[in-house]
């Protein structure tokens, strides 16, 4: 994902560099007039300040049982959610059920398989509590349940709360003008709080729901007038797959001259995930110039991204010319490359469709790199043409290319015809040279 020194910079202007006072209720005496939005402010605050202040605030939210605010400490909380879905479990809090199986696809392994020990020492309750909800009986939960062998006991999971909606998961992000909480101590009725926004993307991020309609959203925020908000969103896009992701729509938010530089460098960065041809094209256009604003997201990604032709496009800057950061930058990504690409055993012939697709996209669109681009592609393919494999496959796309779903037929540019033409174009050139 995202470079640490990118994300430093990217977030600079949304974060402080402090430690948060741990939470009491001494310190907080007016906890008990709260709800849970209320409560929530002020962990959002120790948050702001300290980026580790979810793990200080387990145990005190445990102690005092605010059970909601640690339900969405685990859906929102990358750092912290193991430990607050623990204390949920260990109280045998209404929300324990739910919580776990929301976090049972988790990416940390170690973290995953603790949720699902839990769920499998109260298989009983687990299966009853599917029973009740059929609708949760999916993905990893589904896997597990089929694994067990226990008789469901819907008695016990009459008293864990059912699944979250869609509309509770992720609602506030269509709200049209979420206001800040202030000093409020309680929410007003029919309010959305920006930090509910906030809540419903850190929760996008953690979860693989992708409906059109969560995307849709997703996006009005990223292109809307909340900087941290419109930051947090183009984020949770970099954990979306590749076809979900809008890189047109995020590509203009990063060209928007009245856009926060952050937000902009951020779209630029969410972009660069999509499955498009010109996703990768795109993201080599800044990188000859250090003078460039997104140059540094554009070499972080890179880093991670870059192929054979990204090193010798990278060749063509100095070193020397460049500012002791941003020549550390280059050499990270530059060495990043070359490791991946000396661990990689990928064939030449597994990636000759997608090669040529980029090519032909830069050409079609006369992008910067058009000519180099076609001319280093051809090139590093033309000595491998007589090899079987890479000769059947040019072959195949000589004369049955035709773009799929995520690369589309959307650019048809009058008599120099469109994607198609062009690919099945360069595939007969290679097979006649």
């Amino acid at each position: 994902m995202i470079g640490g020194m990118l994300l430093a910079l990217s977030l600079a202007p949304f974060v402080q560099d402090a430690r948060a006072e741990p939470p009491s209720l001494a310190r907080f005496p007016d906890w008990g007039e709260r709800d849970a939005e209320g409560r929530w402010a002020l962990f959002a605050r120790d948050l702001a300040q300290d980026d580790d202040a979810a793990s200080a605030w387990q145990p005190f939210l445990a102690e005092v049982g605010e059970h909601t605010l640690l339900e969405w400490i685990v859906m929102t909380q990358p750092k912290a959610w193991s430990g607050a879905r623990s204390a949920l479990v260990s109280a045998d809090a209404p929300q324990w059920i739910r919580a776990t199986v929301f976090r049972l696809a988790s990416a940390d392994s170690h973290a995953a398989q603790n949720a699902k020990n839990d769920l499998t020492q109260h298989a009983g309750a687990f299966l009853g509590w599917l029973g009740l909800h059929p609708e949760a009986r999916r993905g990893a939960a589904a896997t597990l349940a089929d694994g067990l062998d226990a008789a469901p006991n819907r008695g016990a999971a009459a008293a864990y709360l059912a699944p979250l909606s869609h509309t509770e998961l992720f609602g506030a992000l269509a709200a049209e003008a979420p206001v800040e909480f202030g000093d409020a101590l309680t929410a007003a009725p029919g309010v959305v709080y920006v930090q509910a926004v906030e809540r419903a993307i850190a929760t996008v991020a953690a979860t693989s729901e992708r409906s059109p309609i969560l995307v849709e959203n997703l996006l009005a925020v990223a292109l809307g007038p909340n900087p941290s908000l419109a930051a947090a969103a183009c984020l949770a896009f970099t954990h979306f797959p590749a076809q979900d992701i809008p890189d047109g729509e995020l590509a203009t938010l990063a060209k928007r001259a009245n856009a926060p530089p952050a937000v902009r460098e951020l779209a630029f960065l969410a972009a660069s995930y999509g499955r498009h041809p010109r996703a990768w094209v795109r993201l080599h256009l800044p990188a000859l110039d250090p003078t460039h604003p997104h140059w540094r997201a554009a070499l972080s990604r890179l880093a991670e991204v870059g192929d054979a032709f990204t090193v010798d496009y990278l060749a063509a800057l100095a070193p020397e010319r460049l500012a002791p950061i941003d020549r550390e930058l280059l050499e990270v990504a530059r060495e990043q490359i070359a490791a991946r690409l000396a661990q990689d055993t990928t064939s030449l012939a597994a990636g000759i469709e997608a090669q040529l697709e980029r090519a032909a996209w830069a050409d079609l669109t006369c992008a910067p790199i058009e000519m180099v681009l076609v001319r280093w592609t051809l090139d590093h393919i033309r000595p491998a043409a007589g090899d079987d494999e890479v000769h059947s496959i040019l072959t195949d796309l000589a004369s049955g290319y035709e773009p799929t779903e995520s690369v589309g037929t959307s650019i048809t540019l009058g008599f120099v015809g469109g994607m198609q033409p062009r690919v099945r174009m360069y595939a007969r050139r290679l097979l006649a040279e």
